[in-house]
C-alpha cells in the first residue's frame, strides 16, 4: 500500500516522516499537505486523536507544528502518503528531522506561504542545503523529501504548463499511489485535483 485513504475508511500505520494530506481545505488551494513529525501511529482513523504535523503557514511564521484531527482543528488527515516498504525507517525519519530543522530556523525570520518557492541562500541546513523560506505546503513537503534523498515529483519534467512553479498536492498523492518517484511522467490535468488523481492512477 502506497497511500492510506482515510476518507475511504482505509487504515494503517502512520510513520514519522510520512506525508499527510487534508483534501477538504476549500478555496483555490483545496488540499493542504504536511509532514507527520510525531511518534508512529499504529492505525490512523477519523476521530479526535491528534496527529502532529509540520506544515507551512502564512507569513511571518513559516513552518509550524500543528495538531490535525484535534478538536477545533481546521485539518483532518484524509490521505497518508506511504513510501515503498524498502525505504529505510531512518531515511524516512530524516524527512521529519529536516522539517523540524526548518521550523526551528524559521523562528525569528520572515518566512511562510507563497506561490513560488524561495530559499534563504545564506542559511544552510543538513549537508549545506539552503534553508526553505517561502513556498506552498506541497513545496515544503517536496523540499523535506528531497533533502532526505527521497524525491517525490520530478519537477523538471512533470509540471502544469500553465503554472510552471506549482506543485499540486494531488500530484504528490498520485506519485505515492503509483510509486513512480522521480520518474518523467507526462502532464495530465487529472493531477490537479483529488480524487481524480487517484482514479487516474488506476487506469
Amino acid at each position: 500500500m502506497t497511500t492510506i485513504r482515510v476518507d475511504e475508511d482505509e487504515t494503517g500505520p502512520v510513520r514519522t516522516g510520512d506525508a499527510v494530506f487534508c483534501c477538504t481545505s476549500g478555496g483555490a488551494y483545496p488540499i493542504h499537505a504536511g509532514i507527520h513529525v510525531g511518534e508512529e501511529i499504529e492505525s490512523i482513523t477519523y476521530g479526535f486523536k491528534p496527529v502532529s504535523v509540520c506544515e507551512m503557514s502564512g507569513p511571518p511564521n513559516g513552518a509550524t507544528e500543528g495538531h490535525w484531527n484535534d478538536i477545533g482543528s481546521n485539518y483532518f488527515v484524509d490521505v497518508v502518503g506511504v513510501r515503498d516498504e524498502d525505504t529505510e525507517p531512518m531515511d524516512l525519519k530524516m524527512v521529519a528531522v529536516v522539517a523540524n530543522t526548518v521550523r526551528n530556523h524559521h523562528s525569528g525570520l520572515t518566512c511562510g506561504w507563497a506561490k513560488k518557492m524561495a530559499l534563504h541562500k545564506s542559511i544552510k541546513v543538513g549537508d549545506g542545503l539552503s534553508l526553505f523560506q517561502y513556498g506552498t505546503c506541497s513545496h515544503f513537503v517536496e523540499y523535506c523529501y528531497e533533502a532526505a534523498d527521497l524525491d517525490i515529483v520530478n519537477q523538471a519534467f512533470t509540471f502544469d504548463p500553465n503554472d510552471r512553479d506549482r506543485i499540486y498536492p494531488s500530484l504528490q498523492i498520485y506519485i505515492f499511489s503509483t510509486g513512480r518517484y522521480g520518474e518523467e511522467i507526462p502532464w495530465c490535468d487529472n493531477f490537479k485535483s483529488y480524487p481524480e488523481c487517484v482514479e487516474f492512477s488506476k487506469e
